[in-house]
């Protein structure tokens, strides 16, 4: 596992780099991604379950479902509802990887008998996403951008600035599709709509994701484990990308680790899918930085291990400098054991015995 940051000097200045991080943050909540939505990381996509492949035949001619809520509009139809033997609809319960094929995009539901996909409306080309039945009908309009009303809305952001809907996925009951759109400069959004129409919330900010669909361990069964582009959690002077397990409400329930491997490993042990990767080294933390606080005079070095889902973690020093102006950098710096152990060697020397 890679070192988390430098390790700090004994007087550190961060006045200047703490404004640097301040802006990018503001601006990371407050600007729409203008550029394509990054794809999917492949270990984000792991064990998407094993359901029901669909029916490789097309669309027929049978009357549509009728639904009703907030987030369903009629609209008007595709004059060329999807087939299910598209390619982009092959894996059932999941969506293309390319989102350069956002306006197209589509995918069978677990149990095959509906298709939903996104079509680009109108002059300005917006998104919305639609269902059909696999044996035919009019297509049923679920989302559209510009009309529809989100639950919980997300800061900073709205869904009808979205220029693309893209990474569809159906939830584990197969009631729900979730799909992802444009959204801040460092993020991609999240959302979840029931296949009725009767309910669109947002879940969280993402940049990639994957429904728990299968799993020996009943309770993780539709869960999602994204990936999340954190400003100060869990570093607090630092943002990461790391993989995050959350609820379909978007609550937060652990982390799964920084690393593809994390996910992999998480995936082979709670959930009996896939090969576990060996287990990194088990870190040796020296007795004297075991303690909670270590009080050097100038500095205060804590210890603050991190578990994560998969069984490992990271040993953390987070260290505060009793001289340094809160005004200039209000965050610890944080160590890995190897730099905290030469900087514990340095600057906080062993008290002599009487």
């Amino acid at each position: 596992m890679r070192d988390v940051m430098t390790a700090p000097a004994p007087a550190p200045r961060r006045g200047e780099l703490f404004l640097a991080c301040a802006l990018a943050c503001i601006l990371g909540c407050a600007s729409r991604q203008e550029q394509t939505p990054p794809v999917l990381a492949p270990a984000a996509r792991v064990a998407p379950g094993t359901p029901s492949s669909a029916s490789s035949q097309g669309a027929g001619s049978a009357p549509a479902a009728a639904g009703a809520g907030a987030a369903v509009s009629e609209g008007t139809p595709p004059t060329a509802p999807p087939s299910a033997a598209d390619p982009d609809a092959s894996e059932p319960g999941r969506s293309a990887d390319d989102p350069a094929k956002a306006g197209r995009a589509r995918l069978a539901s677990p149990d095959g008998e509906r298709v939903v996909f996104v079509q680009p409306e109108g002059p300005k080309g917006k998104p919305s996403l639609w269902v059909s039945r696999k044996d035919g009908g009019e297509p049923r309009k679920l989302v559209d951008v510009e009309t529809a009303k989100v639950e919980n809305p997300p800061r900073g952001i709205t869904l009808a600035e979205a220029t693309m809907i893209f990474d569809l996925s159906f939830s584990a009951d197969g009631k729900k599709v979730y799909f992802q759109t444009d959204g801040w400069t460092t993020s991609a959004a999240l959302y979840v709509v029931d296949l009725d129409g009767a309910k669109l919330r947002f879940v969280h900010d993402a940049n990639g994701y994957t429904v728990i669909r299968a799993c020996t361990d009943q309770q993780q069964v539709g869960l999602l484990i994204i990936n999340q582009h954190s400003y100060f959690d869990p570093i607090p002077s630092s943002p990461v990308d790391w993989y995050f397990l959350i609820d379909e409400k978007g609550k937060r329930l652990g982390i799964v680790g920084p690393e593809t491997e994390n996910v992999d490993r998480f995936m082979a042990k709670r959930c009996g899918i896939g090969v576990a990767p060996p287990d990194p080294p088990k870190a040796e933390v020296p007795p004297r930085l075991r303690t909670p606080r270590l009080d050097c005079g100038r500095y205060v070095v804590k210890h603050n291990p991190l578990r994560f889902l998969d069984g490992t973690g990271l040993e953390l020093f987070f260290v505060t400098d009793k001289e340094r102006s809160k005004d200039a950098w209000p965050f610890p710096d944080v160590l890995s054991l190897t730099e905290a152990e030469p900087f514990v060697a340095a600057n906080c020397p062993a008290r002599k015995k009487p």
